[in-house]
């Protein structure tokens, strides 16, 4: 019976560790739209902000950035990706890092969740 208790403890333990994995994105990303990617080189767009809303979305604001050779890139489940199955998240708000030299370090696709409670938070100034 202590077997048996011990062992659905350990795995409550473990059912509950998930919950402790979440995600923390740190306050220096700044949030854009991954408009395409191929290869080494994806095309970003502002989502929201002054000059999208004052020009009501017509003015497209599209710039192309090179990926960082060790770049980090992390799905809406915290998973890792390479960067040649970037291309399957076109169209959805990523995070964005950068280096030194204006080439990307870190990307993070948001879940919707995740897009409500950045938009509400300041954005940084890069």
């Amino acid at each position: 019976m202590k077997m048996m208790r011990c062992c659905l403890c350990m795995l409550l333990l473990m059912m509950s560790s998930f919950v402790w994995a979440a995600r923390v994105i740190p306050a220096d990303m700044r949030i854009v739209q991954l408009k395409q990617a191929s290869g080494k080189q994806v095309v970003l767009a502002n989502t929201w902000g002054p000059k999208r809303i004052l020009t009501l979305g017509v003015a497209d604001n599209s710039q192309l950035f090179r990926l960082n050779n060790n770049v980090q890139i992390r799905d809406d489940r915290n998973r890792f990706i390479t960067f040649n199955r970037l291309s399957q998240y076109q169209g959805r708000v990523v995070g964005v890092r950068f280096n030194r030299n204006k080439q990307i370090q870190e990307i993070w696709i948001l879940s919707p969740n995740e897009q409500l409670m950045l938009k509400q938070r300041p954005q940084v100034n890069q």
